[in-house]
């Protein structure tokens, strides 16, 4: 997150949903931006972010490719310590944590 932008809890206000992070796909979902302000949403509190892009992307992949890209989504913060239920384990994997990694330093 940026300096100077709070992250509340869950409101009522359904508009204005703003991506906070380069996966944005499942972030979306999970947090809004209300007058400068960053909300987490009623996903966010009871799924995060994790388990939400799983479910994002099940209904669109099937088999080993499903079972390969839940382990990219559910490794991404490379460590439990980071929030990640596991490690990576693929290269695929371990270069997409890399690169989420180098994005939170980096581009914010």
């Amino acid at each position: 997150m940026k300096p100077g932008i709070a992250l509340k809890s869950v409101n009522g206000d359904k508009d204005h949903l703003k991506p906070i992070s380069k996966h944005p796909s499942a972030r979306t979902n999970c947090y809004k931006f209300i007058d400068g302000e960053i909300n987490s949403t009623i996903i966010q509190s009871e799924e995060e972010h994790i388990v939400n892009g799983v479910k994002l992307v099940s209904p669109y992949f099937k088999g080993e490719n499903l079972n390969r890209l839940i382990h990219i989504i559910a490794s991404h913060h490379k460590s439990k310590e980071y929030g990640s239920p596991v490690e990576p384990k693929s290269i695929g994997a371990l270069i997409i944590s890399d690169m989420n990694n180098l994005s939170s330093k980096v581009g914010g």
